[in-house]
């Protein structure tokens, strides 16, 4: 049993992405960081992250190493969290292109709804899930990002562009988010995610889920869902070792070698 305040095994899917910035956070919120490359690890963690990265990319190796099934059970009774690319991975159902998919999240998402690399911004985000979401904008930093066209039985919107974008959704013990927590120094929605990994232990998640509603929107209010300690200490890292030799920045695949920088950030 995971006791609530107690160290957990948080894992981060590490075959493509910027992996390693959540690593480093799930670590400074005094939580084990665990790579996840293989399925078995699967057994070994409380709750997964799905990065950010090229989802097309993520979708093809989680084939090629035998992800797909295990990552779909380990979604009926465990937390999820997917970030950009993640969302996409994550959906049922995607705009265009064929690619591999989860599909266990029941979200429509457009891919690069926003344009090229060039395009990318940051916007403050009323997110009422987290602490203070409703008074303390959270940073919303967006690259090549998707958004969520519909979403369809218990999933839920948690925050909106001012345009009505939805940009942030919850569906029982799955969450997706098209921008990048792990690259601010804001670490409120990973605690938000981790009490949702802790209250999994504890039963009446459901009733926590969900709450913003359409209160999320800019400009409107709501109720937040569960509070956390806001971390503002520490900038997670850029780089970090990823398989057998080489630095990854942003993307770096999985047991290559090679550096890439901020800016090399696919959907």
């Amino acid at each position: 049993m995971v006791i609530v305040g107690a160290k957990m095994n948080i894992g981060v899917l590490a075959l493509q992405g910027a992996f390693i910035e959540h690593l480093n956070i799930i670590k400074k919120l005094n939580h084990n960081a665990v790579e996840v490359r293989l399925p078995q690890q699967l057994n070994e963690i409380s709750g997964l992250i799905i990065p950010g990265g090229e989802s097309t990319t993520i979708g093809k190796l989680a084939l090629m190493y035998n992800f797909i099934e295990p990552l779909k059970n380990f979604a009926l009774h465990k937390p999820i969290w997917g970030t950009c690319a993640g969302m996409i991975f994550l959906a049922k159902k995607i705009d265009f292109d064929n690619q591999p998919l989860l599909g266990v999240m029941d979200i429509e998402v457009h891919r690069n709804a926003f344009g090229r690399q060039v395009d990318s911004f940051q916007t403050d985000l009323q997110i009422p899930a987290i602490k203070n979401g409703l008074t303390e904008p959270f940073p919303g930093i967006f690259i090549r990002a998707p958004v969520v066209k519909n979403i369809n039985g218990k999933a839920k919107a948690l925050s909106y562009l001012k345009d009505g974008s939805i940009i942030a959704v919850q569906e029982n013990l799955m969450i997706a988010t098209s921008f990048h927590p792990e690259l601010t120094d804001d670490f409120r929605f990973h605690q938000y995610f981790l009490e949702i990994i802790e209250n999994n232990f504890y039963g009446g998640v459901s009733e926590r889920i969900g709450r913003s509603g359409r209160s999320g929107r800019s400009g409107q209010s709501g109720r937040s869902g569960q509070s956390g300690q806001s971390g503002r200490s520490g900038r997670s890292g850029r780089s970090g070792q990823s398989g057998q030799s080489g630095q990854s920045g942003r993307s770096g695949q999985s047991g290559q070698s090679g550096q890439s920088g901020q800016s090399g950030l696919k959907r």
